[in-house]
């Protein structure tokens, strides 16, 4: 069954919040049509899951921050800026929904809309799915439209489905068995998000004839810059070693020799490493005593870095031409991240173990 179709059939089940006002775009055509309705059910997902969630969650601060920016996007008809817009939203979904798989919020959910997070999470991997569409709508460039539908073929399937073979041979997200399915979308976003960034900027080429390694890279080198553009204050140097670790992760884009390869992976994923602890001991305790939001940046920044780690560990594995050590790479991912372990010990911290391991193997 069709993603398009799983969609309406879910919004026939529930509750339709107030639509946005669709006037203000560009013009009424049946591709305009088309971008409202994707957007407008990001838009009612985004609406019942904060009616839901506890005012002081911090998923529902930052759900809030999506929603205007929405509004905002609705008021406008300058292209350019609405693409932006978009994009920063799909930025925000991508950190809550980090947020909701660590709050697991069953305990604070008012059953307004969602009485459980299982459903709740679901309907926020169908929004997600529907502002990636939406962005495919809103590209211009018919090259970048290509390479977004597909992406969403190779990880989803010809008619949406889930491709359970790309999650267990290629394991392209952490925690295949137990994140929802929104984090197969994190990696489609990062790289179309690249790739509409790269009009504006020099792009940036990789060597490597493998194309799903240069994804990875690809990916976490966004993940990097959207941290970059959260943290605009060099916090105990946070920007600075974020800076210098982001540098390492493209000198990778320029290797295609294994040897060489193998050298600028083991520095990039060892200063990605350093400096996620760094995170981890100073974003947290420089924000104390700030308010909530400040705290709530230290934890989608520190999020973020774990998800770039991750997909140095992917790239890692990718790439690793020695058979024995591949499986054991890949059976240190699996016993952090696919296994389930306890709940009690963060995912980023998780990742952080994972990683300093798998640098002894390499």
């Amino acid at each position: 069954m069709s993603f398009i179709k799983l969609r309406f059939e879910a919004a026939a089940k529930i509750r339709v919040m107030q639509n946005l006002d669709c006037r203000s775009l560009p013009n009424d055509s049946d591709s305009n049509s088309s971008f409202c309705n994707f957007v407008n059910y990001t838009h009612n997902v985004i609406m019942r899951v904060r009616t839901s969630l506890d005012n002081g969650s911090v998923c529902e601060f930052w759900l809030a921050r999506a929603d205007e920016l929405l509004v905002e996007l609705f008021n406008s008809s300058d292209p350019q800026k609405m693409f932006d817009l978009l994009t920063k939203t799909l930025d925000l979904e991508l950190y809550v929904d980090y947020c909701l798989e660590l709050e697991r919020p069953d305990h604070f959910i008012l059953g307004k809309e969602y009485k459980t997070y299982k459903k709740m999470n679901r309907d926020f991997s169908r929004s997600m799915m529907s502002l990636v569409i939406a962005i495919k709508e809103a590209v211009a460039d018919g090259q970048i439209k290509d390479k977004i539908a597909d992406l969403h073929r190779s990880i989803l399937g010809k008619n949406g489905s889930h491709r359970t073979d790309r999650q267990e041979e290629n394991h392209l997200i952490p925690e295949a068995g137990s994140m929802s399915s929104a984090r197969l979308y994190f990696t489609i976003a990062s790289v179309l998000i690249a790739s509409e960034t790269a009009l504006a900027q020099e792009a940036l080429t990789c060597a490597h004839e493998n194309p799903d390694f240069c994804m990875l890279i690809e990916a976490a080198h966004t993940g990097n810059q959207r941290a970059l553009r959260t943290l605009k204050d060099d916090l105990a140097g946070l920007r600075t070693a974020l800076q210098h670790a982001d540098h390492m992760v493209t000198v990778v884009l320029t290797k295609r020799e294994s040897s060489e390869v193998h050298a600028a992976l083991t520095n990039a994923l060892d200063k990605e490493l350093r400096v996620l602890l760094h995170f981890k001991y100073n974003c947290f305790k420089l924000s104390k005593e700030e308010e909530k939001a400040v705290d709530a940046k230290c934890e989608i920044l520190y999020n973020n870095i774990g998800y770039v780690t991750s997909q140095l560990v992917l790239a890692v594995m990718e790439a690793e031409p020695d058979q024995y050590k591949k499986a054991r790479i890949r059976s240190v991912y699996d016993s952090y991240l696919v296994k389930q372990p306890s709940q009690n010990n963060k995912w980023e911290n998780r990742v952080y173990e994972m990683g300093k391991e798998i640098l002894k193997i390499m």
